[in-house]
């Protein structure tokens, strides 16, 4: 069972308590987030008796109490009264009550604040040993302090009692006795020895901060080591520098076994190999092979990838050839430990990164690219993958500011994960189209900002999928206020609508100001429309949008469109008129089959109007509703003809039809990304209603597909450990 968190939801804090439902009570943890209060059961008897992980929306929540002899704590909703009880519940109940104070507008203090914004990695119960005797306590542990403190009991009588805060900045040492299983800590704040069921966590996580950059969503990992015919039970990290390993058993320890930390500049390769119970092998730069095993094994090894791409190595991808940027003495290091002779080539980047070469085998290394080829080298085996600069290309569905690099080559595409991740991908898709670099590469999101959709506003518009253009086809929610709140961007709305609207819908959205009409495409991730939320409220809510349009005097914006075409070109007749040029209604009753031939015998209804030119084959460089763009080497207006007089039938490939247009060239630019090809911006001509209806349709389903595709994509970084 795993927790799916929701758009810009964070967890601030979890323990372990117990859920009182009835006269049972489930063992389960219960974490605190930005959004919610949720409860997952632990135990498979509990969840076998009917347990089930559950949430509670902290705006929802009416009040907090601590009720009965033994102080349960009781969280009421306007529907029903949770009961939790165990110290892990008195941990999360301060937090709570911030939460809740901050959701009714409360001003909180310095310190209250500080607390709500400090994000608890791991808290619990331990021992606190003093001398040989042990007393107990508490910690908690953020990325910027680690808090221990006794709690009440007989020993507080005969020991003094402990309250130490220690930066984490300030932790000198760290030595962990894998025999008794106690961790002794050194600061200049204070010394102190502590064990308990939590102490590996403790021990690992303390490392991983230790080390520096630490990524709360790299998690710790149940894993056995296998040594020869020994088989050792521990938990595995993967921090900036190192991947660690730590025994959690002292029988272990008492036979020779110890933490592993194997740095991650030493490792060449990882991957799953055996059957049915696949093993992860790594193979350092030096050394014998180290065996891993464990449960859900792939799915480790992939969220990994964050990690191994993303370690402490050398930044040189801004460019060799911007020398300011570059540590010569560094690169030409790296370059003669690559065997990368810089003579003979001309250098253009160097990045350490991870090369997918399957879903299963993680190779590591450095992408080098030149003018001439593009290789990733690992420093033990050489150039593991190679190609000509000139024949690669870019994968369909991937874009260049994806954090992810697929390249397409001889048919196949290659994954890689640069370091630099989508900064590094712009830069190298420029140097391949040959853009020159500039100082600073732009890597923010096109768009208008989030700010231009937030305030009151008289009115809002949601578009009908099949009229995306049609104001009056479209349904209005007036007098709407939109505000950023931590579960995305909410519209609260002054009563109920009758519109349907449901979570994980998209919707075409647009709200009026006096720049313009903002339009964007909203996921919706709440929706309390039709009916009230628990507190009687008319809302939806969206994810942050992906991109935001303003519309002027244009009608309708722009999408990728990265397709080649046929160009058929004609010259108006002596004393024809263009908007006399027309194609047969026939072509738009039905979809066409993308194989079916349009000339035959003509698909004009007047083909006298106009006179045949050469054909000529070139790309789509963007589409939208009111045209679409070309990009194509070379001169695409015959010399005896005036560009006014030119006609061009383009045939738009879809999913499972085409639709034939005539389209004529309104403006001509150069091709930034491709110097040698030109931009022909283009506006549909003469489209029947029956034609611009069945044009929007596709285009509406495209806008929704990159949508789609960028949620994705968003998705697959998360897994691998990037987000």
């Amino acid at each position: 069972m795993s927790i799916q968190l929701l758009n810009e939801e964070r967890i601030l804090a979890k323990d372990i308590c117990r859920y009182h439902s009835g006269p049972l009570a489930f063992e389960g943890r219960l974490m605190l987030s930005n959004l919610r209060l949720i409860f997952e059961p632990t135990s498979r008897l509990d969840r076998l008796a009917g347990a089930q992980m559950f949430s509670i929306n902290i705006e929802f929540i009416t009040n907090i109490s601590r009720e009965g002899l033994d102080k349960m704590l009781h969280v009421q909703t306007v529907e029903k009264v949770f009961r939790f009880s165990g110290s892990g519940a008195e941990r999360l109940e301060e937090r709570l009550n911030l939460l809740i104070s901050t959701q009714k507008g409360e001003d909180l203090n310095l310190k209250d604040l500080e607390l709500l914004n400090e994000i608890v990695i791991i808290q619990g119960e331990i021992q606190i040993f003093r001398g040989p005797l042990a007393t107990p306590g508490e910690f908690s542990l953020s990325e910027q302090s680690f808090k221990i403190k006794s709690r009440k009991g007989i020993e507080t009588l005969i020991f003094s009692k402990i309250n130490l805060s220690l930066a984490i900045e300030d932790i000198k040492k760290l030595k962990f006795d894998h025999i008794s299983q106690k961790l002794h800590v050194e600061s200049e704040q204070g010394n102190c020895s502590i064990g308990g069921a939590h102490i590996v966590h403790v021990y690992l996580f303390l490392c991983s901060l230790m080390d520096g950059d630490f990524n709360p969503n790299r998690p710790i990992f149940d894993m056995h080591l296998y040594q020869g015919m020994l088989q050792t039970k521990g938990l595995m990290i993967a921090t900036s520098k190192r991947l660690l390993f730590c025994p959690t058993k002292a029988f272990d320890s008492i036979v020779g076994n110890k933490a592993l930390s194997l740095p991650i500049s030493k490792i060449d390769k990882l991957y799953l190999e055996g059957w049915p119970e696949p093993r992860l092998k790594i193979n350092p730069l030096k050394g014998k092979q180290i065996v891993f095993g464990g449960d859900d094994i792939l799915p480790k090894l992939q969220s990994l990838t964050g990690t191994l791409c993303a370690f402490k190595s050398p930044n040189l991808f801004k460019d060799l050839r911007v020398v300011d940027k570059v540590k010569k003495k560094q690169s030409d290091k790296i370059l003669k430990m690559l065997k990368v002779n810089s003579e003979a080539e001309i250098l253009q980047l160097c990045e350490w990164g991870v090369y997918y070469i399957d879903d299963q085998t993680l190779q590591l290394g450095w992408l080098v690219l030149s003018k001439q080829k593009i290789r990733f080298i690992s420093p033990k085996r050489g150039a593991v993958w190679s190609a000509k600069a000139k024949e690669i290309s870019i994968a369909r569905k991937s874009k260049e500011s994806d954090p992810i690099l697929q390249i397409q080559h001889e048919g196949k595409i290659s994954t890689f994960v640069p370091k630099g991740s989508s900064s590094f991908n712009v830069v190298f898709w420029g140097c391949i189209n040959g853009i020159k670099p500039s100082k600073e590469q732009p890597t923010e999101r096109k768009g208008q900002s989030v700010r231009n959709i937030l305030g009151s506003f008289p009115k809002m518009l949601i578009f009908d999928d099949q009229h995306p253009e049609d104001n009056s086809k479209a349904f209005i929610f007036e007098d709407v206020v939109i505000a950023k709140k931590p579960r995305g961007i909410r519209v609260m709305l002054k009563h109920r609508y009758g519109l349907n609207v449901s979570v994980n819908d998209i919707l075409i959205c647009e709200v009026p100001r006096n720049e313009g009409r903002f339009r964007f495409f909203a996921n919706i991730c709440e929706a309390y429309v039709s009916r009230p939320d628990p507190i009687g409220r008319h809302y939806f809510t969206f994810d942050v949008p992906k991109d935001i349009a303003v519309h002027n005097e244009r009608s309708s914006f722009r999408i990728e469109y990265n397709l080649t075409l046929e160009v058929h070109r004609y010259s108006v007749s002596m004393g024809s008129q263009i908007k006399e040029i027309e194609l047969k209604d026939d072509l738009f009753i039905d979809p066409l089959p993308l194989d079916q031939n349009l000339f035959t015998p003509t698909p004009f209804k007047d083909p006298d109007l106009v006179e045949s030119q050469d054909p000529r084959s070139a790309h789509f460089y963007d589409i939208s509703l009111g045209g679409c763009a070309i990009s194509y080497r070379g001169k695409l207006v015959p010399r005896n003809i005036k560009q006014n007089q030119l006609i061009m039938l383009l045939e738009l490939p879809f999913e499972d039809c085409k639709i034939p247009v005539l389209a004529q060239i309104v403006n001509i630019r150069p091709n930034r990304e491709q110097p040698r090809y030109t931009i022909y911006g283009c506006q549909f001509l003469n489209l029947t209603p029956l034609a611009h209806q069945r044009v929007r349709q596709e285009i509406v389903r495209l806008e929704r597909e990159k949508i789609r595709e960028l949620i994705s994509m968003e998705e697959r970084a998360r897994n691998l450990g990037l987000l």
